[in-house]
């Protein structure tokens, strides 16, 4: 059970949090999703379509013995795969030239960014074509026509029907008929062709249906091209017809760039605001004073926001009405009570993790303490590795507590400032706190002082090491944790408090540091009950 985690409460709060805590992320990942739907759509050259209306089961100059034994649906098929054959797309794509096409063809319809795509895939296909004959540059351009035209086909049986459509796309409604129509018609005149192979193989090369059929394929040939033909002339003498010849609505088959973009738009807010709402129910940090009491089991005694750009860290009496001199000075008016009602006078304040500013809290609480409340308040620095308060409160000469500083004299190295409490600074070792401790007799100091002042602050803020922490919180009533906010996640935390108990340390509760409020007051004042 020690180590489930906390179930996160859903609320209306929380979602805004959520959203307001990650509005980089939001605001980022939907540029990124516009941007790229952006490039995307400068990607697609605007094609239309048409459309020739086949009946498949005409009637047969010959009968054969071909189609006898398949079904209407399969025959169906068949005739929808011929269309889509090779014998087929080559006769319609050197009719329409389509070999001779230049390369870069496309950049007549697209857009100035994909311009320069095609002038690089351009060359690309030029270097790789180089080297080769004029009989074979013109069978690859030919074959790469071929394949290019079956990309742009599609066939569909109209269902209950003998009719099948053949649809054409291309850069424009004109270019989409004359394809649709050249192709219909070399469908029939494969077809013919077809007939003639069975007719000449049961009547012989002389026979007048052959002659006919010949004459009708070369006319076919000669005629062939993508123009409006009479519907009789136009039908033909194939069996499968054309029924309805090239039509277009004139209107590009791909949806407008504007409604496009417009779509885009909506999915990357839905996306950009999903991104953020799963990262925030993923991120188990801790970020606020209810965290602390819902995943260390502790009183979060107050917090200190995060510092604006007119503020300093460390507070005096020039310091301006802020937010964070304000919550500075609610967390004294919190911490006097928890220290009276629990009667408390010594507090080790330490933390698990480093921040700049972990080295100012303890001075500004006693600043508060005792020049805005009337405490006597005594600081001692437990940083003996990197003590903080002999620098910021500017104090020279040898004092500070170290290995040789008995408990006699322990008085001599006092600093008394002019804001009404006193400082024991350090010196730096690289002495184990623990050590420190146990040769100055710090127990006996302690239990001396801690009678002359109204409260004893310890600051252990650098001490990053709860295990050295717990061995200072020893001399101490009480241990107050300086936690910063989205640094460590809850259960980590509070599966390491154990080790600041072994000593039996008494934990106050916490102090959530550079706390942020991502919701914005407007919000807070039209909106508050909804989201309280």
């Amino acid at each position: 059970m020690e180590n489930q985690s906390i179930p996160m409460k859903i609320t209306v709060k929380s979602v805004l949090d959520i959203i307001f805590r990650n509005k980089r992320i939001i605001i980022l990942t939907f540029i990124l999703c516009m941007f790229v739907t952006f490039i995307i759509l400068q990607f697609m050259t605007p094609v239309y379509d048409s459309n020739v209306k086949m009946l498949i089961r005409g009637v047969s100059t010959v009968t054969s013995d071909l189609y006898d034994p398949i079904n209407t649906r399969s025959i169906q098929a068949t005739q929808v795969e011929i269309v889509r054959s090779e014998p087929v797309l080559r006769r319609a794509a050197l009719a329409l030239d389509l070999q001779n096409r230049p390369f870069d063809y496309e950049k007549n319809y697209c857009s100035s960014l994909k311009k320069y795509y095609i002038d690089y895939r351009v060359k690309k296909t030029e270097k790789e074509l180089t080297g080769l004959s004029p009989e074979e540059l013109a069978d690859v351009k030919l074959n790469a026509a071929i394949g290019d035209l079956k990309g742009r086909l599609t066939t569909k049986v109209i269902p209950g029907t003998d009719i099948f459509v053949i649809n054409v796309t291309a850069f424009t409604p004109e270019e989409a008929i004359e394809t649709a129509n050249v192709i219909s018609r070399s469908y029939t005149m494969f077809d013919q062709i077809q007939q003639l192979a069975e007719v000449r193989l049961r009547y012989g090369e002389f026979h007048p249906m052959v002659i006919q059929l010949q004459d009708n394929i070369r006319e076919a040939t000669i005629k062939l091209s993508g123009k409006a033909l009479p519907d009789m002339e136009a039908m033909g003498t194939a069996s499968v017809k054309i029924i309805e010849q090239a039509t277009s609505s004139g209107l590009a088959v791909t949806q407008p760039k504007k409604i496009l973009l417009a779509g885009a738009f909506f999915i990357s807010i839905a996306i950009s605001l999903g991104l953020a709402l799963v990262i925030g129910l993923f991120d188990r940090t801790i970020k606020t004073p209810q965290d602390i009491a819902d995943n260390l089991d502790i009183p979060c005694i107050g917090s200190i926001p995060e510092k604006q750009r007119n503020d300093k860290y460390l507070i005096t009496d020039e310091s301006p009405d802020t937010r964070y001199y304000n919550f500075y000075e609610e967390l004294c008016e919190q911490l006097v009570v928890f220290l009276s009602t629990q009667g408390i006078k010594t507090a080790v304040i330490t933390s698990p993790s480093y921040n700049k500013n972990h080295k100012f809290i303890v001075p500004n609480l006693g600043y508060f303490l005792s020049r805005i409340m009337g405490k006597k308040i005594l600081l001692i620095d437990a940083n003996f590795n990197n003590p903080t308060l002999k620098k910021i409160y500017s104090i020279s000469g040898d004092k500070g507590l170290d290995i040789n500083v008995s408990l006699d004299v322990v008085s001599e190295h006092m600093y008394k400032t002019d804001k009404g409490m006193d400082v024991l600074p350090a010196k730096t070792t690289t002495e184990k706190p623990s050590t420190v401790l146990e040769k100055i007799n710090f127990k006996n100091s302690i239990d001396r002082m801690k009678d002359e002042y109204d409260a004893v602050l310890i600051d252990a803020t650098s001490v990053n090491n709860l295990k050295d922490a717990s061995f200072i919180s020893e001399y101490s009533d009480g241990t107050i944790i300086i936690i910063d906010e989205g640094k460590l996640k809850g259960q980590m935390l509070k599966n390491s408090l154990p080790r600041l108990k072994r000593n039996d340390a008494v934990i106050i509760g916490g102090i959530l540091n550079n706390r942020t409020f991502p919701i914005p007051e407007v919000i807070y004042k039209y909106f508050k009950f909804l989201i309280d």
